[in-house]
């Protein structure tokens, strides 16, 4: 079996999970990366041991259950007695349920429980997978009362106390599934083993589904990745945005994908490659975009089959159309495979070719011409129904039915000719009528009512009826052909029905197969979806490198990005681009100010955007990228508390999304299971305002804590430079800068902002500063009075958040003078500046300025009596930056195929490289220098 089960996106690790579905007790595909501390040697026990868990036991047990609907959201719950652990999964899977049999298969566990609903009255597929899939698994059935979502909630975290309860409480929020299944198995083993198993000495973890990012509800819901937070499904999100997928297979494909993005290099590479051949062919993407605008929603089609498949009595004329769907998908796949995907060079487009034009669809597109009439097509209204479930079965698949079909179209023959005969003899033109329950009749326009009653011989035309528009009746020898079409009707439907039947199990055999092909569609069109959106930008999109490998394995590097969800509805807008960087070494902590409205939040969800978007396969909108594969991405940029959390001060609310994000990262590999892909990989965590709800002293307080905690983030997890977790933070705590600006691994972003006298310019660009210049923000300005402020006016514009804020629009007030108000130059900080512009009493204006003084010259002491230390912290700091630096030139010296120096052959080329090189040593040698020479 293939070791990479996920290294195929065609769910090629399920097809050879069925290819020898008994021999995986003895060989497993993931096995050896084992999930938990429990080793794999003790796996090999029989599973024909009894169920009874004695202390030394390495049993799993295990609770599965799924949502309703086609998108499918399945919750797990592993307990394993003898680590005393309880490992819980929300998965967003497919139809075919790779993920969730993956998880399974890691963990493999030797009882199951499920809900009854599940296994009786009939099997779900996701049953029927795990039995075919787990043969020495034992599936218990469970109550579905177990799975109460009233109680559920408490029951999980009623096994854990302090800090980890409330970060589960915030964890498990809106994942149902996910807790319904704790929640059945922890009464199970209560009422099963509660003598020999501890239930207060559980550990509670909870895992993201296998080589996926682990993204919270808070953080989905505060970066509107499915839905906008003020406009719900209407507003724009990033799933709206890049959601130019032409199926539904392919937009639920596209959901998923946001929510769980990938985090195996090889998956994402290959759909990078196809989305890169498809922006070069642009041909494609249309071909197959409107082929793809056809197809029928192949997972609830496949669904309905198979429910159908196991119900007796079902109505044949319903079967007839899902096989007629079914059968005008595989056309198009085929069509696909060998009229577009023809030329494909891209490994993931032409196994998707090759998918889709397989073996597999041409049989089923065999057995169906087979047995149904080229020429069926799908039917609406009874009459239609009626003449295609008559007529759907080929002729030549039985004999009876050919001549009980000849003998039905002599009887409607006779229908029409009786019409014509009551036409001739009475003058009346009578049009035909047919549904379900008369079969044929005759009527009349209602027009023609008084006009033909004087005719009509109301002992002949009986069973009158009369309608809004028609006079409907019959007549004895009407109702004589309609007995005997009915009879024969009857006799071609069981013999049809019989046909049908039997092609619906043939088809039953491959409906697998036909999931894998509903997902290679909506892989296909997922990839054409992110080329549509890279190819119709007006400002460019690019394809994002991941850094996996070497000193820059960590490092992220975005040159000119752009807000994704900006870029598209700002269009023809201006609109400035940022700069995006962090190392581990010299900036895995990014503190970013500025003023209000600069664009901090702005940025911050620019960076979030991105790198989903980079994870799942698209390019981004950028002029260049090089990002690292990261493992979790938390979130703290909602500025309310949500929905749930009503009751909640926004100072609870932001120190609870704290805590759960400091508790996931503190603990090592708690989101991924050990062994896995996603082991070692770096977090990126984000968070806006910091200590924005709480008072200025404890919030201070409260970021300095936080702030310095992840900066130590690497050494706590006991690996320097791997897995570290790497930080974007905004504040107007302009100490927080100050005070960790000179640390190693922080940098000081500022969002730049001209603020003079007569407004303020925004000019929404993130630029590196220094903990020094922190302050600069401050000017001179002269101190308006009650003679020098301009009066105000009623046509004096209203401020607006645009690129230029206006705080004051008169220049007279630097321009005149009076000899009891001199002009004084005072520093000042753009929110003084903005109350001397607006008309707040002199006093009130002089007794703010002295407070600032006060605070400042205490903020000047505290600085010169840490003076010392910061010294050498920056000293520290100048040294590990120039060091990078160093590295970085050596990497493209290399990469250029330069060596820094002259030599007799080298070319003009090669020169001028060198030459560049050298001035940019200089430069790094002269700014080394000057910093040094400033402490």
């Amino acid at each position: 079996m293939n070791s990479n089960p996920d290294s195929r996106e065609i769910s090629s690790y399920l097809q050879s999970m069925i290819s020898e579905p008994t021999a995986r007790s003895a060989v497993r595909s993931i096995g050896s990366r084992a999930a938990t501390s429990h080793a794999e040697e003790s796996r090999t026990v029989s599973r024909s041991r009894a169920v009874s868990m004695g202390p030394s036991t390495d049993r799993v047990l295990c609770a599965v259950t799924e949502g309703r609907g086609v998108a499918t959201v399945v919750g797990i719950c592993f307990v394993i007695p003898s680590t005393c652990e309880l490992i819980m999964c929300n998965i967003v899977d497919s139809q075919t349920y790779i993920r969730t049999l993956q998880k399974l298969d890691v963990f493999d566990p030797d009882e199951i429980l499920m809900p009854s609903s599940s296994i009786l009255p009939i099997k779900s597929k996701l049953c029927g997978l795990i039995e075919t899939h787990f043969p020495g698994a034992r599936i218990v059935e469970t109550s579905r009362k177990h799975f109460n979502q009233d109680a559920e909630r408490e029951l999980v975290l009623d096994h854990t106390f302090g800090p980890e309860r409330e970060a589960l409480n915030y964890e498990i929020t809106d994942k149902y599934y996910m807790i319904g299944a704790a929640s059945a198995l922890l009464q199970h083993i209560k009422t099963k083993y509660a003598a020999v198993f501890d239930m207060n000495r559980l550990r509670i973890k909870i895992q993201a589904s296998e080589d996926s990012m682990v993204l919270n509800t808070k953080t989905i819901k505060s970066l509107e990745i499915i839905h906008n937070l003020l406009e719900g499904a209407a507003g724009m999100s990033l799933y709206k945005l890049m959601n130019h997928t032409k199926t539904s297979m392919g937009a639920r494909i596209l959901r998923a994908n946001l929510l769980q993005p990938l985090t195996r290099l090889e998956n994402l590479t290959r759909r990078q490659d196809a989305v890169e051949e498809l922006c070069r062919n642009v041909d494609i993407i249309t071909e197959c975009q409107q082929k793809l605008n056809v197809f029928e929603d192949m997972d609830k089609l496949l669904t309905a089959m198979s429910f159908q498949l196991k119900k007796k009595n079902v109505v044949t004329d319903r079967r007839i159309n899902q096989v007629i769907m079914l059968k005008d998908a595989v056309t198009m796949s085929i069509e696909i495979a060998e009229e577009v995907l023809v030329d494909v060079q891209s490994e993931l487009l032409v196994e998707l070719r090759e998918k889709l034009g397989g073996a597999e669809v041409r049989e089923v597109k065999e057995l169906i011409s087979r047995y149904i009439e080229e020429n069926t097509r799908w039917a609406k209204s009874s009459q239609e129904l009626r003449l295609q479930r008559t007529n759907a079965v080929k002729a030549g698949s039985n004999g009876f039915l050919d001549i009980s079909r000849t003998l039905f179209r002599e009887y409607t023959d006779d229908f029409y000719a009786t019409a014509r005969k009551y036409v001739s003899e009475f003058g009346i033109p009578f049009e035909h009528g047919y549904d379900t329950k008369r079969g044929h009749f005759l009527k009349v326009p209602g027009h023609l009512a008084e006009e033909v009653e004087g005719k009509l011989d109301k002992d002949m035309f009986i069973h009158r009826r009369t309608t809004r528009k028609h006079i409907e009746m019959t007549t004895l020898d009407v109702m004589k052909i309609n007995i005997r079409i009915q009879n024969i009707t009857k006799e071609i439907i069981l013999m049809s029905d019989g046909i049908v039947d039997g092609l619906f199990e043939e088809l039953g055999k491959r409906t697998f197969d036909m999931f894998l092909v509903s997902e290679a569609v909506a892989m296909l069109d997922l990839m054409c979806a992110f080329a549509h959106l890279a190819t119709s930008s007006t400002g460019g999109y690019t394809r994002p490198e991941f850094t996996t490998e070497g000193a820059t394995r960590e490092k992220l590097a975005v040159k000119l990005s752009r807000h994704p969800i900006l870029d598209r509805t700002m269009r023809f807008k201006p609109f400035v681009p940022n700069d995006i960087y962090a190392s581990p070494d010299t900036s895995r902590m990014n503190i970013i100010t500025g003023v209000n409205m600069s664009g901090k939040s702005v940025y911050l969800r620019q960076i979030a955007l991105l790198v989903i978007m980079a994870q799942v396969g698209s390019f981004i909108p950028a002029e260049f990228a090089k990002l690292p594969i990261y493992k979790g991405l938390y979130a703290r940029i909602q500025s309310d508390p949500g929905d749930d959390d009503m009751l909640a001060s926004s100072f609870s609310a932001e120190m609870t999304e704290i805590a759960y994000i400091l508790h996931h990262l503190g603990s090592s590999n708690t989101a991924a299971g050990e062994g896995s892909v996603a082991e070692g990989l770096p977090d990126l965590v984000l968070i806006d305002e910091l200590g924005r709800g709480s008072g200025v002293a404890d919030g201070l307080a409260i970021s300095l804590a936080i702030t310095d905690w992840l900066v130590r983030v690497p050494t706590r997890r006991g690996r320097v430079g791997q897995g570290v977790v790497t930080t974007f933070l905004s504040t107007h705590f302009q100490d927080l800068a100050k005070a960790m600006g000179a640390r190693p691994g922080v940098a000081i972003l500022n969002m730049k902002a001209d603020i003079q006298q007569q407004g303020m310019t925004m000019h929404y660009k993130a630029t590196k500063t220094s903990a020094q210049a922190v302050d600069s923000l401050f000017l001179a300005l002269p101190i308006a009075t009650d003679k020098t402020r301009p009066a105000p006016s009623g046509n004096d514009p209203q401020p607006h958040h645009h690129h230029h804020h206006h705080a004051s629009s008169s220049s007279s007030s630097s321009s005149s003078s009076s000899s009891d108000a001199s002009m004084s130059l005072h520093r000042l900080s753009y929110g003084l500046l903005l109350a001397h512009a607006l008309p707040f009493p002199l006093q009130f204006l002089k007794s703010a300025r002295g407070i600032r003084d006060m605070l400042q010259r205490a903020s000047d002491a505290q600085a010169a009596a840490g003076g010392a230390t910061r010294a050498a912290w920056r000293q520290k700091k100048r040294v590990v930056d120039l060091c990078e630096a160093l590295v970085h030139i050596e990497q493209m010296c290399v990469q250029n195929g330069s060596h820094c120096r002259r030599n007799e052959n080298e070319n003009e080329e090669e020169e001028e490289e060198g030459k560049r090189t050298r001035e940019w040593l200089k430069f790094l040698q002269q700014q080394f220098f000057e910093q040094a020479s400033e402490d």
